[in-house]
């Protein structure tokens, strides 16, 4: 066998994985499993990151640990210097992706958003450093979402930075039906629940908590989260 695929099933711990490698990633040369290789060897040895972190990190986003060591090597350093993002922090990761497949134009282009719709630079900072992943997105639905959550919702800069998983998730598939969901308990005078609460909860605990002990008081309560969740429009500003 390559020594490099011998390293690299080592590394992903298995033929498995490493068949799902060269599934997801159709064609690997060999100068890109030795880089892929050597990025995780770095990260593991030198930055501390636990192998089992990595296995999850290249099956999500692969093509971040393929670049050539010294670009990769900046981007560890930018990472935690520009973004903040200590190496033991659990964004650590999600701060490479985002360095790693972004150019600083893209990047600048986001933040430029986010100052479009008020955002302080201390506001932009503390977002990137708490959740790079919100800098992933497109344009296009960050435009959408901050229409939404500080147009319809009232949500500060300060506010949204702090509770970043509101990026994370569907404005069509859960923020707008959950939302919903606890205005229509709210005007029936059952339930004023933190609406931060609710977007975070899982699909389990939403529906165990937030709707099956109303069914009997709100009849077809379940059908209008399903149905919502099916069609939903959202309307927001695209300043």
């Amino acid at each position: 066998m390559n020594p490099v695929i011998q390293d690299l099933r080592d590394i992903l711990g298995g033929n498995e994985n490493l068949i799902k490698l060269f599934k997801k990633c159709n064609f690997l040369s060999n100068s890109v499993m030795e880089n892929l290789v050597s990025n995780v060897a770095l990260l593991n040895n030198e930055y501390g990151v636990d192998i089992n972190v990595l296995r999850k990190g290249l099956a999500q986003r692969p093509a971040a640990f393929m670049r050539t060591s010294g670009f990769f090597r900046n981007v560890l350093i930018r990472v935690e210097e520009e973004l903040g993002i200590p190496r033991n922090s659990g964004m650590f990761l999600y701060g490479i992706y985002l360095l790693a497949s972004s150019s600083k134009k893209s990047i600048e282009s986001k933040c430029q958003t986010l100052r479009s719709f008020g955002w302080t630079e201390y506001d932009v900072s503390e977002l990137m450093r708490r959740n790079p992943n919100c800098i992933l997105t497109s344009i296009q639905t960050m435009r959408r979402k901050l229409g939404f959550l500080m147009t319809e919702l009232g949500y500060k800069p300060d506010y949204l930075a702090t509770h970043s998983a509101l990026f994370t998730y569907s404005l069509e598939k859960r923020i707008v039906p959950r939302r919903r969901v606890l205005l229509v308990l709210k005007k029936k005078g059952l339930l004023d629940y933190n609406f931060y609460s609710a977007i975070t909860k899982t699909e389990t605990q939403f529906l165990k908590t937030l709707i099956e002990p109303f069914e009997e008081d709100v009849p077809g309560l379940l059908q209008l989260y399903q149905k919502s969740k099916g069609c939903s429009k959202v309307e927001a500003s695209t300043r």
